[in-house]
C-alpha cells in the first residue's frame, strides 16, 4: 500500500530549501563589480542604484540575488537598511578588476580568496580540494550530508566548477610537475680508475721544480733597468717604475743591507814583497 503524505508534509517538502550559496559564478560576480566601479567608482550607492547599473528594476528578485553573490564572494559590503541600504566595492574587488596585467600573481591570489569565501564554497573544496571528485561522488555529499534540494544541486554543481575553474584552484603545484616532460635519463658518469701507486726508488731524490725566473736582460712590463758594468762583470738592477713612498725607504734599506754583504766578499789585492839581499823575503810592507 503507497504511503501518503499529509498536507503539512507536504508543505514542509515544498519549504525545504538549499544551504545558502551565490547565484552566480565567481567570474560573472566579478564583471558585476567591474560594471558597477565604471560608474561609482570608490564610492557608495544605494542598493537600487547599484541594480539599476545591473539592469535591474528595484527589488527585483535576480537583482538581489546577484548583489547577495557580490556580498558571499566578498567583492562588496553594504551599509544602513532598508531604503538607505548602501553597497560599495571591497579591496578585494579592487585588487581583482584593476590588475590588467597578462600575468599576475597578486590577481590570481586574490580570486582564489573570493572563491573560497562563500561559506558553503569553502566547506566542499575543504572536502575535495581541488575539486577533484566525480560528479555522482559529489552529488551524493551534496545530498545526503549537506541537505540540498534535488532541484538545486545540479545548477549548484555546475557553478562551483566554473568558479573552481576560473580562481584555478585545481592548478596545484604537483599537477605542474606531471605536465612537464620528464628530464631525459643521462648514463652517469663512468667511474675514475684510482692513481696507480707510486713506487720511489729507495736511491730517488725528488726535486721540486719552480717556473723559471725571467732571465737577466729581460725586462717584464712595467718594470725600470739599470746595467753597471765593472771589470768584473756587469751589475744589473730592475725595480717597478712606480713606487709608493713606503716601497722607496724599503728598497733603500734593502740597498744599504745588499752593500754590506757585497763588501764582504771585496777580495783587498795583496802588498808587493821587497827582497832582504840575504834570500829571505821581508816582511810585507804595510
Amino acid at each position: 500500500m503507497e504511503a501518503k503524505t499529509t498536507p503539512d508534509e507536504q508543505k514542509r517538502a515544498a519549504a525545504h530549501r538549499s544551504p545558502s550559496y551565490p547565484a552566480i559564478t565567481l567570474q560573472k560576480a566579478v564583471e558585476r563589480a567591474r560594471t558597477f566601479y565604471q560608474h561609482e567608482k570608490r564610492s557608495a550607492a544605494n542598493i537600487n542604484v547599484a541594480l539599476d547599473h545591473w539592469n535591474y528594476s528595484p527589488g527585483s528578485g535576480p537583482g538581489r540575488t546577484t548583489l547577495a553573490a557580490l556580498l558571499a564572494f566578498g567583492l562588496m559590503v553594504d551599509e544602513g537598511s532598508s531604503d538607505k541600504r548602501q553597497v560599495r566595492l571591497t579591496d578585494l574587488a579592487f585588487r581583482i578588476i584593476l590588475d590588467d596585467r597578462p600575468e599576475s600573481n597578486e590577481r590570481d591570489a586574490a580570486l582564489r580568496e573570493a572563491a573560497q569565501n562563500p561559506r558553503i564554497y569553502k566547506e566542499v573544496l575543504a572536502k575535495f580540494p581541488g575539486l577533484e571528485v566525480s560528479d555522482a561522488n559529489l552529488r551524493h555529499y551534496l545530498l545526503v550530508e549537506r541537505k540540498f534540494n534535488d532541484n538545486a544541486v545540479k545548477d549548484f554543481m555546475g557553478d562551483l566548477r566554473a568558479t573552481v575553474s576560473f580562481a584555478k584552484l585545481n592548478d596545484r603545484p604537483d599537477n605542474e610537475v606531471e605536465r612537464r616532460d620528464p628530464d631525459p635519463e643521462v648514463p652517469p658518469p663512468a667511474p675514475t680508475p684510482p692513481p696507480a701507486p707510486t713506487v720511489a726508488p729507495r736511491d730517488t731524490v725528488q726535486i721540486e721544480r719552480h717556473p723559471p725566473n725571467p732571465a737577466v736582460g729581460q725586462t717584464r712590463p712595467h718594470m725600470r733597468q739599470e746595467v753597471f758594468a765593472l771589470a768584473e762583470g756587469d751589475v744589473t738592477i730592475q725595480w717597478p717604475e712606480r713606487l709608493s713612498p713606503e716601497s722607496l725607504e724599503d728598497f733603500t734599506d734593502w740597498l744599504r743591507i745588499l752593500e754590506r754583504k757585497i763588501k764582504r766578499n771585496v777580495q783587498t789585492p795583496a802588498a808587493p814583497r821587497v827582497d832582504s839581499g840575504d834570500g829571505n823575503e821581508a816582511e810585507d810592507l804595510a
